[in-house]
């Protein structure tokens, strides 16, 4: 699919690959991952960003459309704040992560970015709304007022 839609835009040479991490996030490297003891993990290889970027890289390499990739690391400076993956809104206690360089010691992913606005959250805690997700009015989450709108 994603090939087809490569060819589909005229094979594009400015596009180098894809971003990572933007909605939802995960560690770089931890290992095991954050969520290896949930029931569900088992249908999840990619426990972390960087193996991730290999199947991503991997998979896009062998239909011939770019494979570099840039990752999100706005929101994963600490592991383990979330009760289980589908925690992404504005999470308590979230800090950056890496800060924006182009030295990630993977081949595969040319630079880590603040792509995500810190702070920004992937929806709202207010069940009116049409970007309602019913995960960012969690514990976890900060409160209406200063997270998730």
């Amino acid at each position: 699919m994603v090939s087809k839609v490569f060819m589909q835009a005229g094979s594009p040479k400015n596009l180098r690959g894809f971003a990572t991490n933007v909605a939802n996030y995960n560690s770089w490297s931890m290992s095991p991952g954050e969520f290896t003891p949930a029931d569900d993990a088992k249908y999840n290889l990619a426990q972390n960003e960087k193996i991730y970027v290999s199947f991503m890289s991997t998979a896009l390499k062998a239909v011939n459309v770019p494979n570099q990739a840039i990752v999100d690391s706005a929101r994963n400076g600490i592991q383990g704040l979330r009760e289980e993956w589908g925690e992404w809104c504005n999470v308590n206690g979230a800090t950056f992560g890496t800060f924006p360089t182009n030295h990630t010691d993977d081949l595969r992913t040319d630079a880590f970015v603040w792509a995500k606005p810190p702070g920004e959250s992937d929806g709202t805690s207010d069940p009116n709304m049409n970007t309602y997700d019913s995960y960012c009015g969690r514990n976890s989450g900060m409160s209406k007022s200063t997270g998730c709108r």
